[in-house]
């Protein structure tokens, strides 16, 4: 018996240090993964910033128009109301 569980533990321990050390490596990369998208994200924000405050007036209509271009790009309908006149443009892609 004494031989069994010798036997037993020689091949479960290797097994569960080598599964834990995948573990551990798996969630290293992805903490170093975020971390790097994070960083970029933020690189790419002060990027932005700094375009904005040299331009404030040019920068804020076109950052407007993009993200009203990233919205409306995935929508099938878009009904525009002219507040003028209350007339009414429809745009279907189906």
């Amino acid at each position: 018996m004494i031989n069994d569980a010798q036997k037993v533990f020689s091949q479960e321990i290797p097994k569960a240090y080598g599964e834990a050390n995948q573990l551990i490596s798996q969630a290293e990369g992805y903490a170093l993964e975020r971390t790097n998208r994070a960083q970029g994200e933020a690189h790419r924000f002060l990027d932005i910033l700094g375009e904005y405050e040299k331009a404030p007036d040019v920068s804020r209509p076109r950052m407007y128009l993009e993200a009203l271009q990233a919205l409306t790009g995935k929508m099938e309908r878009l009904i525009v109301m002219d507040g003028s006149s209350g007339n009414c443009v429809c745009r279907c892609s189906t």
